[in-house]
């Protein structure tokens, strides 16, 4: 936030007595992320500890079965005000200058509901670096091909076409 890479947001959508907010995100290159702010109750569920505490479990793009991992769990930090959390994934789709990122928050702790929401995610400058990189596991059998590097701001992510791993014959 002090280096001006994340975009304020403010969406918020309410439902089972919890109000969830989008306050801010970030798209640089690879990988975007967002933070959000649940209000309105206390959360029952298993506490995790000091610093952070209960999970959230959210759906990023519609469930897209082209996309690995789209459901996952958040993590919350409790405030004055309610509770914070983060979410930070690869973005799998063709890069855009600005885009948005369909995402579901499925329960908050034990409450299920129905927080969606359409969050924009504004390009941040970044480098994309050609790499053609092969590493190979002979004992394992494995070659490991890179192709690219998309260094951002905030994160950088390797690209590899698919299959990740190749079986060496």
């Amino acid at each position: 936030e002090e280096s001006e890479l994340l975009t304020p947001l403010q969406q918020t959508v309410s439902d089972q007595g919890f109000e969830v907010t989008i306050t801010s995100s970030y798209f640089d290159g690879g990988a975007f992320g967002l933070t959000f702010e649940v209000t309105g109750g206390e959360i029952e569920g298993e506490y995790m500890g000091e610093g952070v505490s209960y999970p959230v479990l959210y759906e990023l793009f519609n469930g897209d079965p082209q996309v690995s991992e789209t459901i996952e769990l958040a993590y919350l930090t409790k405030t004055d005000t309610g509770y914070t959390g983060h979410i930070t994934a690869p973005y799998p789709y063709d890069l855009d200058e600005a885009a948005t990122v369909a995402l579901k928050f499925l329960s908050i702790g034990k409450k299920e509901g129905d927080w969606s929401f359409e969050v924009p995610i504004e390009q941040l400058p970044y480098q994309t670096l050609e790499l053609a990189e092969q590493r190979t596991n002979e004992e394992k059998n494995v070659r490991l091909d890179f192709t690219t590097a998309l260094v951002g701001a905030v994160s950088t992510t390797i690209n590899s076409p698919a299959p990740f791993f190749h079986e060496m014959n």
